[in-house]
C-alpha cells in the first residue's frame, strides 16, 4: 500500500527559491496527526489542539525540530518530508507498516492477577501498566488471569498526517544553536555562537555554568556537533562568572 499525498499549491518561483528537505536536514515542522477515524492524536498547533479538545496547558505549542535520519519519526512521515520545500505543506496517509506497525499476537500476554495484587495494583480494562520494562494495556480480566496487550496503541491503524515545513536550516551556526537548545533545553542567545573556519566558540549562559550537569551536557553536545556539523574541527566553550 502506498502513501497518498496532497501537496498545497505554491507558485513555481516560491518552490524553486525555497530550501529542500534532504536526508540529513535540520527541519522545523508544524503537524496534525490523526488516526484512521479522523480523530486528532497529536499536534503542535495550539489552535487545533483547542478546537479538538486535547489542549494541554503545560505543553509548548511551537514548530518541532526534526533531524532527518536521526530523530525517531514514522517511516512514512520521513519519506514524505524528503524533497518538500520550506513553506510547503502536505497531507499524507501512512499505512500501518510505515506507521506504528501491524498488531502482533505474540505481544498479547497472559499473567496471573495475584502477581499484581501483591503490588497493590488495581487492574481494570484499559489500564496502562508497565511489566518487565514494557508498557502495555489491560485487555481483559477473568479466572485469576489478566491479558495485557504490549502492541503500540496505534498498531494496525492507518495514520493521517498534515505536515508543513516551516523552516529548513542550512547554516552551521543555526544548527549549532538548535543542538545546544536540544541538549540544554535553553536557547544560547543570538550572539552566543561564533564559527571561524573549523573552530566553533559557544558562550555558556551564566546560570548554566553554575549547573553541575553542564559538564556532561557539553560532552553530549560536542558529540552531536561532530556528528551533524561535519566541517567542525574544534569546539571551544566560553564560561564567564559575574559577582
Amino acid at each position: 500500500m502506498m502513501e497518498k499525498t496532497k501537496t498545497s499549491e505554491k507558485t513555481i518561483e516560491e518552490v524553486t527559491r525555497a530550501e529542500e528537505v534532504k536526508p540529513n536536514s535540520f527541519v522545523q515542522v508544524s503537524y496534525v496527526e490523526r488516526d484512521d477515524s479522523g480523530k486528532v492524536i497529536d499536534t503542535n498547533i495550539e489552535e487545533i489542539a483547542k478546537k479538538e479538545g486535547i489542549h494541554d496547558p503545560e505543553k509548548k505549542y511551537s514548530p518541532k525540530l526534526i533531524i532527518m535520519n536521526e530523530d525517531p519519526i514514522l517511516k512514512g512521515l520521513s519519506e514524505a518530508l524528503i524533497g518538500m520545500k520550506e513553506g510547503e505543506s502536505k497531507e499524507v496517509t501512512i499505512p500501518p507498516e510505515k506507521a506504528y506497525g501491524q498488531k502482533k499476537p505474540e505481544n498479547i500476554r497472559t499473567f496471573l492477577t495475584r502477581r499484581f495484587a501483591k503490588q497493590g495494583i488495581n487492574l481494570y480494562p484499559g489500564l496502562k501498566i508497565e511489566v518487565g520494562g514494557r508498557m502495555g494495556t489491560v485487555k481483559s480480566i477473568g479466572a485469576g488471569r489478566v491479558r495485557i496487550d504490549f502492541n503500540h496503541p496505534l498498531a494496525g491503524k492507518t495514520i493521517r498526517y498534515y505536515v508543513k515545513v516551516d523552516k529548513v536550516y542550512v547554516e552551521d551556526v543555526d544548527k549549532i544553536k538548535l543542538l545546544f537548545e536540544r541538549v540544554f533545553n535553553e536557547f544560547p542567545g543570538e550572539k552566543a555562537v561564533k564559527k571561524k573556519k573549523k573552530t566553533v566558540e559557544i558562550k555558556i549562559p551564566e546560570k548554566l555554568v553554575r549547573d553541575e550537569r553542564t559538564l556532561q551536557k557539553k560532552i553530549v553536545l560536542t558529540s552531536l556537533l561532530k556528528k551533524h556539523v561535519p566541517n567542525i574541527g574544534k569546539v571551544v566553550f566560553i564560561e564567564e562568572f559575574s559577582r
